[in-house]
């Protein structure tokens, strides 16, 4: 496995989601494929890190943990009314759960926008995303 021991906890927590079932019975909820997916991404691009900031091979700066660069993050969070054309953009752009929300909306706009995390996703061993994001 490709996940750290707590990348794998979070993991299975999302995977294992448990609820309270009738008479005394558990029901299990799987976590959506594209979830378990960006878990893994995550853990690639970043280590599962939030805070972390790399300058990439292209001389920009990529941020948090699915390595977002700021052109990338700004477009789509703009797009989609996370944050506006004014936010400033380190105030949000280290927010894991949000670059997530980001990438769900962008791989369901266009499954093609899996290629923003090319070489995690076709070089290393993530994979493609789940095509019903």
């Amino acid at each position: 496995s490709i996940l750290s021991p707590e990348a794998m906890a979070e993991a299975i927590a999302l995977k294992d989601a448990l609820k309270p079932g009738l008479r005394g019975v558990l029901i299990v909820e799987e976590a959506p494929a594209i979830d378990i997916w960006l878990a893994k991404l995550a853990f690639q691009e970043s280590s599962g890190k939030h805070d972390i900031k790399i300058l990439d091979v292209n001389g920009k700066y990529s941020y948090g943990c699915l390595q977002f660069q700021e052109g990338t993050f700004r477009k789509y969070g703009v797009k989609y009314g996370f944050i506006t054309p004014s936010t400033p953009i380190e105030s949000k752009i280290y927010d894991c759960e949000l670059q997530k929300k980001i990438a769900k909306l962008m791989l369901a706009e266009n499954y093609s926008n899996w290629r923003a995390w090319y070489t995690s996703s076709k070089t290393k061993s993530v994979g493609l995303p789940p095509k019903e994001a």
